[in-house]
């Protein structure tokens, strides 16, 4: 799990200027008042993270095999690696466009909407990864194992995803 974190920390290095770029141009047109610019920030930025993320998803093997000619694992390791991987990948739609979410609420002023959208993802991380890497014997489910963490973090990367889908139709309707 930590070798396939890393990659993936590797990975998602590389577009944080989603989240910072979309801050510092949002920040502009909120403080010249012009909300239409402000949008059109937003969705610029969310086209990039849905065009990125399906281009990252296409050539993941690719990533996984040539992150390990240079990272030194044992193959049992670098098995497991690519297995959690490969599941985690699948969020990379979600991530990448929190990412850009995140950016957009900051530069509109509003950091406690990135706050919660935080908090949801990392309350669901911990609760969905236990619940299904351990399972939930009094109702039979036996849990996935580290698969389980894998698929945790997928799940808590939509549920931020859709948190913040609703705060900005909750906060943000009137606006645009």
């Amino acid at each position: 799990i930590a070798i396939g974190s890393m990659l993936f920390d590797l990975l998602y290095w590389n577009f944080a200027f989603l989240r910072v770029s979309t801050g510092g141009l949002t920040a502009q047109a909120y403080g010249k008042a012009d909300f239409a610019e402000a949008m059109k920030v937003f969705v610029r930025a969310v086209g990039i993270a849905a065009v990125s993320s399906l281009a990252l998803i296409a050539i993941h093997r690719l990533f996984v095999g040539a992150a390990f000619l240079v990272v030194d694992s044992s193959e049992q390791v670098r098995d497991l690696a690519s297995v959690y991987f490969n599941i985690r990948i699948w969020a990379a739609p979600a991530t990448l466009s929190l990412m850009a979410f995140k950016g957009w609420f900051i530069g509109m002023q509003d950091s406690l909407s990135a706050m919660i959208t935080d908090i949801v993802v990392n309350g669901v991380n911990i609760a969905g990864s236990i619940v299904l890497a351990m399972g939930l014997p009094s109702i039979g489910y036996e849990g996935m194992g580290f698969r389980g963490i894998a698929a945790g973090t997928v799940l808590a990367q939509y549920s931020g995803l859709l948190a913040a889908l609703l705060l900005c139709a909750i906060r943000y309707r009137r606006q645009f």
